[in-house]
């Protein structure tokens, strides 16, 4: 189900003094999606462009557990020109560097994960490593 336009602007204009950033995610369970769900996820990102979000949050793998780039790249194209998160799917990734260097390289502004771990707090290790293999391409927000 595609998000509500009309909702969202009413949401963002509520929150007008802070950056709305908007979770596109069809579904919960894995990070790899069907056609069908990119679909939802499109419309979900230009539902959100609508309403005036700041920048919206998503991440995509491959069954192997690599960053999909082909779908994040279409993702981000329609996202452009807002900023774009590369959620915690980095957290359940094969090689989590390999996924951040992707994320940098694909565009993206910025990485939201809790190091690998349930709380970030515990991941506060594979955060500092991320932060030094990121080298100022991408931003890591822990969360």
């Amino acid at each position: 189900m595609a998000l509500d336009a009309n909702l969202w602007r009413r949401k963002a204009a509520a929150l007008s003094r802070a950056p709305l950033h908007v979770m596109i995610r069809p579904r919960g369970g894995d990070f790899v999606y069907t056609e069908d769900e990119i679909g939802i996820m499109r419309e979900d990102i230009e539902c959100a462009k609508e309403a005036g979000a700041a920048g919206v949050v998503f991440g995509v793998l491959t069954p192997e557990g690599d960053l999909d780039e082909e779908r994040c790249r279409e993702l981000l194209r329609v996202a452009r020109p807002l900023e774009c998160t590369f959620h915690r799917a980095i957290d359940v990734s094969r090689d989590p560097i390999q996924v951040l260097r992707a994320a940098a390289r694909l565009g993206f502004t910025r990485i939201l994960s809790s190091g690998c771990k349930r709380k970030a707090i515990d991941g506060a290790s594979r955060l500092r490593e991320m932060v030094q293999q990121a080298e100022n391409r991408i931003q890591i927000m822990a969360g």
